[in-house]
């Protein structure tokens, strides 16, 4: 599926409430990896921190508004309706919107590569491993 697909919509494990704090767990890299774009839904600013590591995050054709709002409620509610924008429009625009795209989508896949991750996904999913045990 991962590499038959054009777009990957995440919502990742620490979204807010008690853990406000932006953290990448494994998932967003695995939509980096197999070169699709990616709807990110995970605590407030989390789009921004992407972007400042140096990846492309699509606001070209995602509306990634969701990102600003600090109320993990309307949040999730902004994010639904960016992922429904997105996914209710004829195939075709989506394949145009995806093939515009690419170069960003190989230059994410090299940063990814570059930046040498295995041992920071290592330590999020032992610190995931570790918040699930309390």
């Amino acid at each position: 599926i991962h590499n038959n697909s054009y777009a990957s919509v995440i919502l990742d494990t620490l979204y807010g409430g008690s853990h406000p704090e932006v953290f990448f767990s494994e998932k967003v890299f695995n939509a980096i990896a197999h070169q699709q774009l990616f709807f990110y839904g995970g605590s407030a600013g989390s789009i921004e921190r992407l972007r400042q590591a140096g990846y492309h995050v699509f606001e070209e054709i995602i509306d990634l508004s969701y990102d600003q709002i600090s109320n993990d409620q309307e949040r999730v509610i902004a994010f639904t309706n960016s992922v429904l924008k997105f996914a209710n429009r004829p195939i075709q625009e989506v394949q145009r919107d995806y093939m515009s795209m690419f170069d960003k989508i190989q230059e994410n896949l090299q940063t990814f590569n570059n930046k040498k991750f295995s041992a920071k996904i290592d330590q999020a999913i032992a610190l995931a491993f570790e918040r699930r045990q309390k």
